[in-house]
């Protein structure tokens, strides 16, 4: 049985890839996360659903989306319209030979 320990430099590339990785994977989405607005306006979630203010207001009508209202204000939390578009990915079949 032949068993192979790594030098230090070898040990220091390895944890210097994978830790380039993980960044270069996630650093994006953690960023863009903790800098953006989490309370949006009716317009704003429209724009981010590629949907018309009146397709929201039936979505919220439906109960398809949760929603914030205070007097007429209505806001709605970033994490909910990510869980909204969430619930409509189509998973890919697995393959049958």
């Amino acid at each position: 049985m032949i068993i192979n320990i790594p030098t230090d430099k070898e040990q220091e590339r390895l944890l210097e890839s994978v830790v380039t990785k993980i960044l270069d994977e996630k650093l994006p989405t953690i960023i863009r996360k903790a800098t953006r607005k989490q309370w949006l306006n009716n317009k704003e979630p429209a724009k981010y659903l590629g949907r018309t203010t009146r397709h929201l207001q039936n979505l919220r009508d439906t109960r398809q989306i949760n929603f914030s209202q205070n007097g007429k204000t209505i806001r709605y939390h970033i994490d909910d319209l990510e869980a909204y578009l969430n619930k409509g990915i189509v998973k890919q079949r697995d393959e049958r030979v």
